[in-house]
């Protein structure tokens, strides 16, 4: 072994556990920072104490071994957590109280940590405590050393966002397991698992073991859908997926659709990360999670001794009775064929060695239960910090039940490009015609007749059909709606014919009807399944035969026997799950995709009446089960009746697109590849403005502004007329205007939209009040188109205003108005008040605050933990004084100012007889208060009619 390997062993630990601490929630970094380590080859034996030992240099392999394993990583990661939540940055939100106390626990933490490590040394080493704590023990510090500089570094430069290093600091709080009256750290917890050399042992040979058997299982699979049974290896199959990294909020998103910080990443990038992959129906989750789980298993250069990876599947997870160490624990038994307890889980989880996977969160069977096993991750991923947890679901659905964003990065699997597609198929042809040649030119030529269905190819699962459509028709459908159709007809009916068997049903109409009502049972019931017994779908299927068949034509039981058999045996429609506690065996859909797609057109074919499939296909869009088959069912009812009474029923109204996001975007999507009229165009079109004001869906957005260039002559018009008509006040309507202007493209602009774009994460406060002044916040001018354009500008009220309503409620400051205090500043004698309007505004809100028991006690001027608020409350209360008595209404302002004063606990009274004691009383409350000298010598100008406080602010308003 080389002698500098040792010290880049240790080097690449120090800097894997920070990349996996401190830039967990990114892209990992470890990698670029192992590429920028200075490489001393003598930094080891540097040691004075090496020589000493009996760590002889055969044994630099063991130790550089260890160095790479996910044990010291773990023990390395919990130290770059220790060091986030000491970092000074952060001592001041975590330390306000008992701080030596926090220090003190964190050093024996500390202690705990180096301690496990040497133990887990000696036990790789096969030597004593005694004998390795020479060697142990700097290089333990050398490792630290590196974590603690770069920590610092990397804070520094922002390179760790700050919601992950306060996650760092949350989880380094002591926890206490359910029911137990005693509470202790994550680092405590990982440091003691060593103490045990029996389970210590046991943890190991679990973990080799299941990394083995994950390796068998995964890495021989069946091609898929062809007609003959072709086994290969995984790697020879499977094409490399890339993923878009989605933005938090909609504060990615940029003027001319542009998107700041989203990035295209592959595979190994979100290997060592927690993190939710979402993906279109048929997207290939499932197969990327299986790729996944065999990637895990095999040792690489990076880590000979990696974590083992177990995957639950939640349609298995339905009621949330058991919790997740126990769905493990049953997991890993089924893997290894032998008893596991949870405790052994346990130890695994806590010791960085096991990795989660989540498979299919949308299959979880309605919204409360996916939103209960939602927080029932969270609350794991929380109480093992050291395991990385993947979570699948479908895109539409998972903004229904979604995880916390700063811990579970949103990664979107994306479709198929060109070159994948290219890949996939000669992989395909290759194998099932049995020579690379013959397989590239068979995959050639299908790339040249499909490029007219290229959305559809794109798809995993329907690319793979329409392989087997080419290999054995020769041809491929001419639209996209007929190639849905044939892959849906292929696994149903023509499966048998391509392999040679014979039909068993005789009639084809007769079987798409049967399925069609197994589909219906399975995902339309009232309780909605993804499994049942064998017994129970025989029931479903005698009575349909009972209401589809003649009685006369020939037996029902026969038939049933017949339909069963093709659908169980090859049809591709049912599979076998397990068996039940009868014996019988359990079934359920192959494809949930197909599943959908009978399911929409049973929903089609059995409507009652227009309005009650569109009630139906709205409340499955709105909860998120699924987007195939509402498409599926409107498509099949254009044969039969009115779509575009249909569509029009489904949006409802504008109030009812705009109250639903997944509503909206299947609106838009469905009505851009369709014909209709304008006026259903137009009701999907306002509905989708209003959501845009209220998302932070990325999606959605794009998808407006290409609906929105695809009709350009009309929507153009239609989003000024809402700038024109529709008034600022009113949730709804102030909610469509800013869609309106996110269409023209003036939402980054005007002071109107720009205070919309704060309120969704798209812009800041400072930049806010650079560009507009900080008097937007309680005034705001009102965009109206050139030819609308008044001669006195309408305003609105602004945020401070709204605020104050919150303050006289809650008794609290709310933390728009915090922000707004703490970084206005001396800035805040810049606001002008525009007019009468305004000023009656805020002098009422200030008023109702005042008069409030439950928030003036904090008007006090005593709160000096509230001085940045109570200082910016005062100074509003100034300026809307003085602006009421310039404005004619001096009793109102000597009331305000009186009850300022009083409110304040000032002990003198104030003379407000003249402008020049107005004046003086406003100057004195500005000090008292903790405002800026600036405020006081405002209102002694304001007093000698120097200044005035009425008019427009802007970013040039003169300064005192």
């Amino acid at each position: 072994m080389d002698p500098g390997s040792l010290a880049t062993a240790a080097a690449t630990a120090a800097a894997k556990a920070l990349g996996a601490g401190l830039f967990k929630s990114a892209i990992p970094s470890w990698r670029w920072i192992y590429e920028t380590i200075v490489r001393d080859p003598k930094a080891i034996r540097k040691f004075e104490t090496w020589s000493e030992t009996k760590a002889a240099r055969h044994h630099q392999d063991k130790i550089a071994s260890y160095l790479r394993s996910r044990k010291c990583a773990s023990l390395l990661q919990m130290m770059a957590y220790l060091e986030v939540a000491d970092h000074a940055q952060y001592q001041e939100v975590e330390l306000r109280k008992d701080g030596e106390e926090k220090r003190i626990r964190r050093q024996a933490e500390r202690d705990q940590l180096e301690f496990a490590f040497i133990t887990e040394l000696a036990r790789k080493l096969r030597m004593t405590i005694k004998e390795v704590d020479p060697i142990a023990a700097p290089l333990w510090q050398t490792l630290c050393g590196d974590i603690a500089a770069r920590t610092k570094a990397g804070l520094a430069k922002g390179e760790g966002t700050n919601q992950r290093a306060m996650h760092m600091v949350r989880v380094m709080r002591p926890v206490g397991a359910p029911g137990s009256t005693t509470k202790t750290s994550a680092a405590t917890l990982r440091a003691e698992i060593p103490l045990s050399e029996l389970m210590a042992d046991r943890v190991d040979v679990l973990h080799s073991r299941i990394r083995e058997q994950t390796r068998r299982q995964y890495k021989i699979v069946e091609m898929p859908h062809s007609t003959t049974e072709h086994f290969s290896s995984v790697d020879s199959v499977y094409v490399r997926r890339t993923l878009t990294m989605l933005p938090e909020s909609a504060s990615a998103v940029r003027a001319g659709g542009g998107v700041s910080g989203l990035r295209n990443i592959t595979e190994p990038d979100i290997a060592d990360t927690s993190c939710v992959v979402v993906g279109n129906p048929g997207a290939g989750k499932s197969t990327f999670v299986r790729k996944s789980l065999y990637d895990s298993s095999v040792a690489s250069a990076w880590d000979d001794e990696g974590p083992c990876s177990i995957m639950i599947e939640l349609k298995n997870y339905q009621d949330n009775s058991e919790t997740i160490t126990g769905a493990l624990a049953r997991e890993i038994a089924r893997l290894l064929q032998e008893d596991v307890t949870k405790d052994e889980v346990v130890s695994l989880l806590r010791s960085g060695l096991m990795n989660v996977v989540f498979d299919a969160l949308d299959e979880v069977a309605n919204l409360e239960g996916r939103r209960r096993t939602a927080k029932a991750i969270q609350a794991f991923a929380f109480n093992y910090p050291l395991a990385n947890i993947l979570v699948t679901c479908r895109i539409e659905t998972y903004s229904s039940a979604p995880l916390e964003r700063k811990e579970f990065p949103v990664y979107e699997l994306n479709e198929f490009d060109r070159a994948q597609v290219a890949e996939y198929s000669r992989r395909w042809f290759t194998i099932v015609e049995g020579s690379g040649n013959r397989g590239y030119a068979v995959s050639t030529r299908f790339l040249n007749q499909t490029d007219h269905l290229r959305d559809i190819r794109s798809n995993p699962l329907l690319l793979s059909l329409l392989c087997l459509l080419q290999r054995y028709d020769g041809a491929i459908p001419d639209s996209p709606s007929a190639a849905y159709a044939a892959c849906a007809e292929l696994l149903l009916i023509r499966w048998d014919r391509l392999r040679g068997v014979q039909l068993t049903v005789p009639a084809e109409n007769r079987l798409r009807r049967l399925v069609e009502e197994l589909a219906s049972f399975f995902f339309l019931s009232e309780h909605p399944r993804d499994r049942a017994s064998e017994r129970l779908l025989r029931r479903v299927v005698q009575a349909a035969i009972s209401r589809i068949v003649v009685a006369d034509e020939e037996s029902n039981h026969e038939l049933e026997e017949r339909f069963f058999e093709h659908c169980s045996g090859r049809g591709w429609v049912l599979t076998q799950f397990d068996r039940d506690e009868r014996g019988d065996r359990v079934y359920g859909f192959a494809h949930r995709t197909l599943m959908e797609y009978y399911a929409g057109r049973y929903l089609a074919r059995n409507a009652r009446s227009t309005k009650d499939l569109a009630d139906d296909l709205r409340e499955m869009i709105v909860s998120g089960r699924s987007l195939v088959a509402p498409d599926v069912a409107l498509r099949a009812y254009d044969a039969t009746g009115d779509l575009e009474r249909c569509v029009r029923l489904v949006a409802n109204s504008t109030t009812e697109v705009a109250a639903s996001t997944s509503l909206a975007l299947f609106l838009l999507r469905f009505v851009a590849r369709e014909d209709l009229a304008w006026d259903v165009v137009k009701l999907v079109f306002l509905g989708s403005l209003a959501v845009v004001a209220s998302s932070p869906d990325y999606t959605l957005r794009q998808e407006v502004l290409a609906y929105s260039r695809q009709f350009s002559n009309r929507t153009r018009g239609e989003a000024e007329r809402v700038l024109a008509e529709f008034d600022a006040d009113g949730h709804h309507y102030s909610a469509m205007r800013y869609g309106a202007a996110y269409v023209l493209r003036i939402h980054e602009t005007h002071p109107e939209f720009v205070l919309h774009n704060l309120r969704l994460g798209l812009t800041t406060i400072s930049s806010v009040i650079s560009d507009h002044g900080p008097g937007v916040f309680v005034a705001v001018p009102v965009y109206r188109p050139s030819s609308k354009q008044e001669r006195s500008p309408t305003y609105t009220v602004g945020a401070l205003v709204d605020s104050l309503d919150e303050l006289s409620t809650t008794g609290l400051f709310p933390a728009s108005f915090s922000e707004f205090a703490g970084t206005v500043g001396s800035d805040m004698w810049r606001i002008r008040i525009p007019n009468k309007v305004v000023a009656q505004r805020l002098k009422d809100g200030l008023e109702k605050a005042l008069s409030s028991e439950k928030s003036a006690w904090r008007l006090r001027l005593h709160h000096w933990e509230l001085q940045y608020e109570v200082s910016a409350f005062y100074s509003l209360g100034c300026i809307a004084a003085a602006a009421l008595w310039e404005l004619g209404s001096s009793f109102e302002a000597e009331r305000l100012v009186r009850e300022m004063w009083q409110v304040a606990g000032l002990p003198r009274t104030c003379d407000l007889s003249s402008i020049g004691g107005l004046g003086e009383c406003l100057s004195e409350l500005c000090a008292r208060s903790g405002a800026s000298r600036r405020g006081e010598d405002m209102f002694d100008m304001w007093s000698d009619s120097t200044i005035s406080v009425l008019g427009v602010t802007t970013t040039t308003s003169r300064k005192i």
